[in-house]
């Protein structure tokens, strides 16, 4: 259920907190949750999801799933997420959706997958935006459809959401939905670096390289395919990535190198991936 927390951190950010509609059930439920006080929370949270509160009914869902404070159970997670989502609780949807494309406490459904991704995309919703984008672009569900792919990032990007404005951006530079354009390439990159995404890290540095859009620059090139290689946890991306730097690595001068490095520091925004 890890994308389902996505949508969880988002529900319990100080502006969803601000709504005089929130039971006083969520509300404690939610303060006991950040403390780390699972018992209480699920006390404050069960009643009033029993009760109808849409939030609470989500929120309990995600304890569950994740086993906070009570045994996980996937299967009563998504009724209670399904609960909340019935009452058109944009999250909720969201989380309806990926339980059925990943076949978590449902049997999967790539079908109703995509119509719970679309009913939070209607809300507006970014994640579900740019869920749908995924599935536009890897024809998952959906016929694969570039343009319409770049539609759904462009929506979710719009409102700051990290990882479709690095999809956007990596649109934008192979010319995929959409005209090849380096300058929105780098625009979009950009953004997602500032978030830490190692996916536009990587990019954004190979554009470097390869003088794309922008005047070659190796050291900029490796500090960003350093920084990338790092956040990518083991496996053929950050296989690749570090094969990549490496030629890189192979163009500068032991100064040129060490002055990356530097670079490399002052541009992680977050900790690396964990090794």
């Amino acid at each position: 259920m890890k994308r389902l927390f996505l949508a969880a951190a988002l529900l319990l950010a100080p502006a969803a907190l601000a709504s005089a509609a929130l039971s006083a059930g969520y509300y404690d439920g939610v303060a006991a949750y950040r403390r780390g006080d699972f018992a209480a929370a699920l006390e404050a949270l069960r009643p009033a999801a029993e009760g109808g509160d849409a939030k609470a009914q989500y929120m309990l869902g995600i304890m569950t799933a994740d086993g906070s404070g009570t045994p996980a159970d996937q299967v009563e997670a998504a009724k209670w997420v399904r609960k909340a989502a019935e009452q058109g609780l944009a999250p909720a949807q969201y989380g309806v959706g990926l339980s059925y494309l990943q076949g978590i406490g449902v049997a999967k459904d790539v079908t109703e997958a995509i119509r719970w991704q679309r009913l939070a995309a209607a809300q507006g919703y970014a994640p579900a935006q740019y869920e749908l984008g995924i599935s536009y672009r890897l024809g998952d569900g959906v016929g694969k459809d570039d343009a319409e792919a770049v539609k759904w990032y462009r929506l979710a990007a719009e409102q700051d959401f990290g990882p479709a404005q690095t999809n956007l951006g990596v649109m934008y530079r192979l010319g995929a939905g959409v005209t090849r354009d380096y300058a929105e390439a780098l625009k979009w990159l950009g953004l997602g670096v500032l978030k830490g995404s190692p996916q536009a890290e990587f990019n954004l540095g190979d554009m470097f390289a390869k003088g794309e859009g922008v005047a070659r620059n190796d050291i900029r090139a490796f500090a960003l395919m350093d920084l990338a290689a790092e956040r990518y946890p083991p496996g053929p991306l950050r296989d690749d990535t570090v094969k990549t730097r490496d030629l890189v690595a192979q163009r500068l001068t032991p100064e040129g190198l060490a002055d990356a490095r530097t670079l490399k520091e002052a541009l992680a925004p977050y900790p690396p991936v964990k090794k």
